[in-house]
């Protein structure tokens, strides 16, 4: 056991963050997340109280914690456990949703590594704003349910009243595709140009931000 005097996460998003600090702590979430996909294993419940805190801001250094409901994907409980997770961070196939808001039913759907991703984009919507986006059944169902071009809106709007620069905009967009299929894999983020630009002034800061999300 390791003790952390800075506990978990949690304890320290009392107000959104800056984004050199949110990239700061989602690229060393990405690594670890890359390490654990690259070994076969699925966290399944990424969150702030999972992530631990080892030197905080400015300058974080976080680990992830908490693997109790990690699976190895080629395990065949892994591909069939549902109803596990945290609501607000679990992925729609962690609690049996669809696009369709039905039950899920087809095998290559079941949870996977995408489903940590969906995670991930969930907690840098956290570390941006200081909310989830989907605190219940009722609107993430909405989200689900919801045209492409909703469902950039509906994140791209509280992104940018906290500063949120585009490229950062299109970086959670892309984790938190509806299908498993089309969202971007652990090792595709740590490549993503957002975390290239740490301790970087992106130009996107210093724009009006007018533009719509890539779709």
């Amino acid at each position: 056991m390791e003790y952390h005097q800075w506990g978990d996460l949690s304890r320290h998003l009392y107000s959104p963050l800056p984004e050199d600090e949110v990239r700061q702590i989602i690229s060393q979430v990405v690594e670890g997340i890359v390490y654990m996909h690259e070994k076969g294993f699925i966290h399944r419940d990424l969150k702030p109280s999972n992530i631990m805190v080892i030197s905080n801001g400015p300058y974080w250094s976080v680990k992830i914690a908490d693997f109790g409901i990690s699976k190895q994907r080629f395990l065949q409980e892994s591909l069939n456990t549902v109803g596990v997770g945290t609501m607000g961070y679990a992925a729609p196939e962690q609690i049996g949703l669809s696009s369709n808001d039905v039950a899920m039913n087809d095998e290559n759907s079941k949870p996977g590594f995408p489903a940590d991703m969906w995670s991930m984009g969930i907690l840098s919507m956290k570390l941006f704003t200081g909310q989830v986006p989907f605190k219940d059944l009722t609107t993430l169902s909405q989200y689900l349910s919801s045209s492409q071009e909703a469902r950039a809106l509906k994140l791209e709007s509280p992104l940018k009243q906290n500063g949120a620069s585009k490229i950062s905009q299109n970086f959670i967009f892309d984790l938190l595709q509806v299908e498993p299929e089309k969202r971007m894999g652990a090792y595709q983020a740590s490549l993503h140009e957002w975390l290239a630009k740490i301790g970087e002034v992106s130009d996107d800061v210093l724009n009006d931000g007018s533009n719509d999300l890539s779709l």
